[in-house]
């Protein structure tokens, strides 16, 4: 597997261990994995930032998954956009069903544990 680490503006971008995307704007492409485009946007994904320049992130990744990220001083905002997956799907933001009455968070914790579990975890726990 890759790594793809995204820090804040106090931090870096590396893929594997190697810092990527220095300048400002530039991309990055890794076999048919991902493709990174690091640009100006024009709206940031918090209404309520209003920084200027939006440092952004555009990931596209497999199975459809894009990733907009807004690199700040300190920290990110991060939206991620997927297609439905075969077979269906669950999480944080519900199920993906159309249904936003089953997606309640108390109707998501009875169909699946909320924690992340320190193996699947993506951070140090």
């Amino acid at each position: 597997g890759h790594t793809l680490i995204i820090e804040a503006m106090d931090g870096q971008m590396t893929w594997d261990g190697q810092a990527i995307l220095q300048e400002f704007p530039s991309s990055f492409m890794a076999e048919d994995i991902v493709s990174a485009h690091y640009h100006e946007l024009q709206e940031p994904i918090d209404k309520a930032e209003t920084h200027r320049p939006i440092h952004g992130l555009d990931l596209d990744l497999p199975f459809g998954v894009r990733v907009r990220v807004n690199r700040w001083a300190k920290h990110l905002d991060v939206l991620i956009a997927m297609r439905p997956q075969v077979g269906g799907q669950d999480g944080h933001c519900g199920n993906l069903n159309l249904d936003a009455s089953d997606d309640t968070l108390e109707l998501i914790s009875d169909r699946m544990n909320l924690r992340v579990s320190a193996q699947d975890s993506l951070f140090p726990v």
